[in-house]
Parts: structure tokens; C-alpha cells; sequence
């Protein structure tokens, strides 16, 4: 285990499952306010970008723990990421509908 995923554990151990849970539904509201902001302004600024980094690397954190709590494998996400950008890259270029 890394330094890294042990403090994952730590931070996963000293809240309750649905604590987690409901830490990452937050976390995940703050990004997506943080993304608003810079939507609306047309442009990010400095102070803007540096929040859009702060909230997704607070949601990374939370989906780290969740990932323990429903024992996740890193290889699974990879497995699914490639899945879902080549679903992705198939309907861009028409190959598919959706």
C-alpha cells in the first residue's frame, strides 16, 4: 500500500459509509458550482481555475474512498474509462447514436 492509499484508508475509516457517501455528493456540488462560475465569466481567471483544481481534486479524494467502501478495483476504472472513450470517440466520428 502507498503512502497514499493508506491515507485514503485513514480518511475512509474515520467517517461512516454513508458520511462518505454524502461527503462526496457535497464535494461534487462544490465542483460543479466552481465549473458554473467559470462558465458564466466566459473566461477562467487565475483564482477561478485554481478553485475548478482545489474541487476536483476534493472530489478525486472522496472517489478514492468510495472506491474502498465498495472495493473497487484501480484496474476496473481503467477497464471502464477505455470502454467509455472509445464509446465516446465511435460517436463522434458517427459510428454510433447517443
Amino acid at each position: 500500500m502507498t503512502g497514499y492509499e493508506w491515507d485514503i484508508e485513514r480518511l475512509r475509516q474515520s467517517r461512516l459509509y454513508h458520511d462518505n457517501i454524502i461527503k462526496l455528493q457535497e464535494e461534487c456540488g462544490e465542483l460543479i458550482q466552481a465549473v458554473a462560475k467559470v462558465y458564466f465569466q466566459g473566461a477562467p481567471t487565475p483564482e477561478t481555475r485554481q478553485h475548478v483544481i482545489e474541487e476536483m481534486v476534493d472530489v478525486k479524494i472522496c472517489m478514492d474512498i468510495i472506491c474502498g467502501e465498495l472495493h473497487i478495483e484501480n484496474a476496473e476504472l481503467v477497464d471502464m474509462r477505455h470502454h467509455k472513450m472509445l464509446r465516446n470517440i465511435m460517436r463522434i466520428e458517427g459510428d454510433i447514436d447517443g
